[in-house]
């Protein structure tokens, strides 16, 4: 039974023993042998580990490359290198476009009714009445522009400073036939003019607009806030008057210049809304009244008036 074996055994166990081991029919084990066997082999594997550590340190990291980098910069829309900067939750300094429509008494006006006009009509009976400045106050033509800047105290309270500057003329000119059978030829002119300088306070009872986006006219409006402010303008206002009067070809038989001016202060309360357009646009409505400390009569009244807002 073990010759039957015997061969078997020599053939497996050959790569383990010497030639005279296997000629010899000997189970001498080449001991030198298996150990040189076995040392190459862990020599082996630990130069294939060593291999595989230096690839796998020579590999980059992508998270660190700088051109990854720069394509999640260019992704969020910076430029190259760039620093992004947060956005503030809130602006508190504005700029601001006021167009002031005002409607003052202008009573001193009734005196160009009561003497110029009058007398004209005496001498020609279908001379029309000159313009004034209570005629266009009436056609709601009376418009300042001021422009100013301002800044947020807090979430219900505002201050600005405008500063204002509105001028023009009114000018009639007409041939009416007279009872002297010449015609009346008349020219009058008015020139009125007014400065201002306006600081202002607004209070906001429920907070202000919300800086933040907006869709839709529905949405604007509801995010609208209401509004209660006071100003205390100064006042530069002044006028002009140039009437000529006369039969043709006698064209100047009267020619009268008035003129005059007033450097008054005055109050203003008024009542409006805030209505955001973007985050960092506003539109204000508000109506309110003048109180002037002197000739009120002539320049006190209503004004309404529209205001653009930009923060930043």
């Amino acid at each position: 039974m073990t010759r039957f074996w015997e061969p078997i055994t020599r053939a497996l166990l050959a790569p383990y023993y010497g030639k005279r081991t296997l000629m010899s029919n000997k189970y001498v084990f080449a001991r030198d042998r298996v150990a040189s066997h076995a040392l190459s082999r862990v020599i082996a594997v630990g130069i294939l580990a060593s291999t595989l550590a230096q690839a796998e340190q020579a590999v980059p990291d992508t998270s660190q490359r700088p051109g990854l980098a720069l394509r999640e910069e260019w992704k969020q829309g910076d430029a190259p290198g760039e620093v992004r900067q947060e956005e503030p939750t809130s602006y508190r300094r504005f700029v601001m476009l006021v167009m002031a429509n005002a409607y003052p008494g202008l009573d001193s006006e009734e005196l160009i009714d009561r003497f110029f006009n009058t007398a004209m009509r005496l001498i020609a009976p279908g001379f029309d009445d000159v313009t004034t400045f209570s005629d266009m106050r009436n056609r709601c033509q009376l418009w300042v522009p001021n422009i100013g800047g301002g800044y947020v105290l807090s979430k219900r309270f505002a201050v600005f400073l405008t500063i204002g500057y509105g001028a023009g003329p009114v000018r009639t000119k007409a041939n009416d036939p007279s009872i002297f059978l010449l015609p009346l030829h008349t020219d009058f002119e008015m020139q009125r003019s007014a400065f201002t300088v306006t600081p202002g306070l607004d209070f906001f009872p429920f907070g202000m607009v919300e800086q933040q986006a907006y869709h839709g006219l529905m949405d604007r409006l509801r995010g609208s806030k209401p509004m209660l402010g006071v100003r205390l303008p100064w006042t530069y206002a002044g006028y002009k008057v140039h009437a000529k009067v006369g039969l043709k070809p006698l064209s100047k038989l009267v020619d009268a210049k008035l003129d005059d001016a007033w450097s008054i202060w005055s109050a203003n309360l008024n009542v409006g809304l805030d209505v955001p357009l973007t985050r960092r646009n506003q539109l204000n409505v508000n109506i309110g009244h003048s109180f002037f400390f002197a000739r009120d009569y002539d320049f006190g009244g209503t004004v309404f008036s529209l205001t653009w807002k930009y923060f930043f």
